[in-house]
């Protein structure tokens, strides 16, 4: 008899999480589970590549909440004032201080919860997959009723500058807790060492098939440069360090290379990063493109995948960049050597102008570099798929399988 598994995720927008979310989606076995997935609110360019058999459920949350501009606490606390509704407005204060304060989900899930909603089936298997979320955790927690749930945790705290301590209270309701890096695991071990048992090291699934049909007969650069191609991916915001990369890319224009940096993706810091790009006179070598929901034909056309980060949990674009076995550079961030042997599959530098600046700059200039990284790509497991086994052996769906064993990574 098959299992019935609820995976919840806020929401379906261009991201490394969402991506992952969606490899995931298609490859769990449907001979073994019913796979239903709930977003908090149903938008995101990934919407139309949820696999056709998953059956999507609505969320049972009030909609003046969902509706709310990021369904965060001011925003939720102004619509309801701006609608006059000044009793659920103090109630919502004194439900937030419950659960922030005093760690109390329950009266904030009984304030978010549709009357309306059907929320009386049982699952096998709750997965809360975007990790520690006041809404998301909220359901898997309280509204919802499963035998087991799952939590993932995809970044580093510290260097995210959140504490996850502030979560231990959240993270202490789950059956398992699956990290999608070492670094990731080893950091929230120890700062929350008596949950350690059952936290796992699950690295996100890499289906290359998928990229590689996603890519099969598209078009990618449209600009007929004919130099040295570089590409990297992400939110247009701090983490993603692109402000450093356009500090790289002037002194690279200085030392005169010959160069065209794209970068795909969205965000908060796009008028910064354009208004850097204009200040060093780099139009001709920058490029912002803003989001590609299919950015793998840019993969597959580019010559050199950057991946510039201040911190990542995995970087599920470097796993991307290998697929298509490219010359990788990324900073030293938490997934960085979980993913890549340092000068045999790809450039791992420290998170600083001079050590990225350089390291590109002989990636250009030296072919034969990018000939050997990319022939020792070709030679290694790019695929980890198998990780769905290590996931069934952790919620007691298959046999026990030694733990945490890596897939083959480069």
């Amino acid at each position: 008899m098959k299992k019935s598994l609820l995976i919840i995720n806020p929401y379906l927008h261009v991201g490394g999480v969402e991506k992952a979310l969606i490899s995931l989606l298609r490859v769990l076995p449907r001979d073994k589970y019913d796979i239903y997935l709930m977003l908090i609110k149903h938008e995101g360019e990934f919407i139309k590549y949820i696999p056709k058999d998953i059956k999507v459920i609505t969320c049972p949350i009030r909609h003046e909440i969902i509706d709310s501009k990021n369904q965060d606490f001011i925003s939720v606390l102004k619509k309801l004032i701006k609608n006059k509704q000044i009793f659920k407005a103090l109630e919502w204060i004194a439900v937030f201080f419950f659960m922030e304060k005093l760690k109390n989900d329950i009266p904030f899930s009984k304030f978010i919860a549709s009357k309306q909603a059907n929320i009386n089936f049982h699952y096998n298997y709750i997965f809360n997959f975007c990790g520690p979320n006041n809404y998301t955790s909220v359901l898997a927690e309280h509204i919802l009723s499963c035998d087991k749930r799952y939590i993932w945790i995809h970044n580093e705290f510290k260097a995210a500058g959140k504490l996850a301590a502030k979560y231990k209270y959240r993270y202490a309701k789950y059956d398992g807790i699956f990290a999608v890096s070492q670094n990731c695991l080893n950091e929230f071990v120890s700062i929350i060492p008596e949950l350690s048992k059952k936290t796992h090291l699950l690295y996100n699934i890499t289906d290359a098939n998928f990229y590689y049909e996603m890519a099969k007969g598209k078009k990618s650069f449209t600009d007929n440069y004919s130099g040295i191609r570089l590409l990297s991916v992400g939110r247009l915001n701090k983490q993603k360090g692109f402000d450093l990369a356009i500090e790289a890319a002037k002194y690279l224009k200085n030392r005169g290379i010959d160069f065209r940096w794209y970068i795909i993706g969205e965000g908060e810091e796009r008028n910064y990063l354009q208004s850097l790009i204009e200040k060093y006179e780099l139009l001709e070598n920058v490029v912002l493109m803003g989001v590609r929901a299919n950015p793998y034909p840019f993969f597959r056309d580019c010559d050199i995948y950057i991946q510039p980060s201040r911190y990542e949990g995995y970087g599920l674009t470097i796993a991307e960049a290998k697929a298509f076995y490219k010359p990788i550079i990324c900073t030293n961030f938490a997934g960085a050597y979980d993913q890549l042997k340092n000068k045999f599959t790809g450039i791992i530098v420290e998170c600083n102008l001079k050590s990225l600046t350089d390291a590109i700059e002989e990636m250009i200039l030296n072919s034969d570099l990018r000939t050997k990284l990319s022939y020792n790509l070709k030679s290694i497991t790019v695929n980890t798929t198998a990780e769905i086994k290590k996931l069934e052996s952790y919620i007691g769906s298959r046999n026990p399988e030694p733990a945490d064993q890596d897939s083959e990574v480069g």
